[in-house]
């Protein structure tokens, strides 16, 4: 169980080292997905839509970008 301990900070969107610092794109919450094309984050960027396949594999420094069916922002993850 404490093997998952380090990764909390990523699964909750902290801003600690190894992290994709997602509270700090928290602003784009609720905005249009298209609104994120441009911003410059720091490491790679996933963007989710529903039902949409994914890799299971864990990047810490990837942020992704959970957007609904009507192509509104729903959250923002790492991993």
């Amino acid at each position: 169980m404490t093997a998952f301990l380090p990764l909390a900070g990523c699964l909750a969107g902290g801003v600690g080292p190894g992290s994709c610092h997602a509270s700090a794109y928290s602003r784009y919450i609720g905005q249009p997905a298209s609104s994120m094309i441009a911003v410059g984050a720091e490491g790679p960027v996933r963007f989710l839509r529903p039902n949409q396949p994914m890799t299971m594999d864990l990047e810490p420094t990837r942020l992704n970008v959970h957007i609904g069916e009507d192509g509104i922002i729903k959250r923002m993850t790492c991993g």
